[in-house]
């Protein structure tokens, strides 16, 4: 399991009503994954496996013991992706710091689940937006590492910020693998990109920001962000 980055609490609300939130975070997604490691510890009782001369495992179970463990995946993201958002709710940082900790930890995680080394240079000042483009930016460099994951054949991939001249911030994800086949366009879902980056590239239109994608030597993808959506100083 990846290691995943804490964001520090430091919020103004009293220290009754975070321990409140906490304890409602909390309740809502343990009760699924206790029951959940239950039914797989009662399950793996009742197992046996066997290493094949391929090198893979043959398991017998009762049940479909791989859709088990996909089910216990969906509840221990569910849970994670609440947990994150009750404590950013909370945080004292500015939304940068938010955003930030999210990107890196997304990174760390991604080296953990693949065999790609993940390169993470992210200033936080590139990251001082609102919660709408936060979210939109993060759900897009999370399908774009998930394309580098499945497509890429990459070794490494860099997630790194700037900003231009223009005052124009940037984030952007790059791989060394084989690039694309033919070239990424707006066009609806296509073997390029697919429905989620179709997706994320349209909600960061919305909110006056771009996707920019090209492909040499690998796959270069880059998120412009206006000057007025991004917070100074």
């Amino acid at each position: 399991m990846a290691n995943r980055s804490v964001l520090r609490l430091d919020y103004e609300r009293p220290a009754n009503w975070q321990r409140r939130s906490a304890q409602r975070v909390s309740g809502s997604g343990i009760g699924p994954l206790a029951a959940m490691r239950a039914k797989l510890a009662t399950l793996v009782r009742e197992s046996t496996s066997e290493r094949l001369p391929t090198g893979h495992w043959l398991v017998i179970c009762p049940e479909d013991l791989l859709g088990q463990l996909v089910e216990a995946a969906g509840h221990l993201d569910r849970f994670l992706e609440d947990f994150f958002r009750a404590r950013a709710a909370q945080s004292a940082e500015p939304a940068g710091q938010r955003l930030w900790e999210r990107l890196r930890a997304l990174c760390v995680r991604f080296a953990a689940e693949s065999d790609v080394r993940c390169e993470f240079a992210v200033s936080v000042e590139h990251t001082r937006v609102d919660d709408a483009l936060a979210d939109a930016v993060y759900w897009t460099i999370a399908e774009l590492l998930t394309n580098v994951r499945k497509h890429a054949q990459a070794k490494t991939v860099r997630v790194t910020s700037g900003a231009h001249d223009d005052g124009y911030v940037f984030l952007r994800v790059q791989d060394d693998g084989v690039g694309l086949a033919e070239p990424y366009t707006t066009a609806p879902p296509r073997e390029a990109g697919g429905l989620g980056l179709w997706s994320s590239e349209h909600r960061l239109n919305e909110l006056d920001a771009s996707l920019e994608i090209a492909s040499a030597d690998g796959v270069t993808a880059t998120i412009k962000l206006p000057p007025w959506r991004v917070v100074r100083g």
